[in-house]
């Protein structure tokens, strides 16, 4: 697909944000949120939170400017959190806007990457 993310155009991201409650950073409410249909050629294709809530973890620096770094041991935060598999892009086709269904979307629906056929 070549992105990790769903990148619907900016309109649709805005429709699919009021679609979606706030999720929880600890993903605790997973269970609350709704069910995605997206129609593809006049086929439903649901997508369940499971598919589209990332979790995302690693670590980022404390630090207030480059001198904390530089001259003093900044602290490590570690970053774990749960956050929606999204990102807008706006591009056109002749057949209207552009929509990438990107990892998520594949990953759910089983798709398996054969590079000798």
């Amino acid at each position: 697909s070549g992105t990790s993310l769903i990148a619907p155009p900016g309109y649709a991201l805005m429709q699919l944000s009021e679609m979606i409650p706030p999720i929880k950073e600890d993903c605790s409410n997973l269970h609350e949120l709704p069910t995605l249909t997206f129609m593809i050629d006049g086929k439903p294709f649901q997508l369940p939170p499971q598919a589209y809530v990332m979790r995302v973890t690693g670590a980022t620096l404390e630090a207030n400017d480059i001198w904390d770094i530089l001259f003093f041991k900044p602290k490590i935060r570690k970053l774990d959190m749960c956050m929606p598999a999204f990102m807008q892009i706006d591009m056109a086709s002749k057949h209207g806007p552009i929509w990438i269904m990107g990892m998520p979307f594949l990953r759910y629906y089983h798709t398996t990457f054969d590079r000798t056929e």
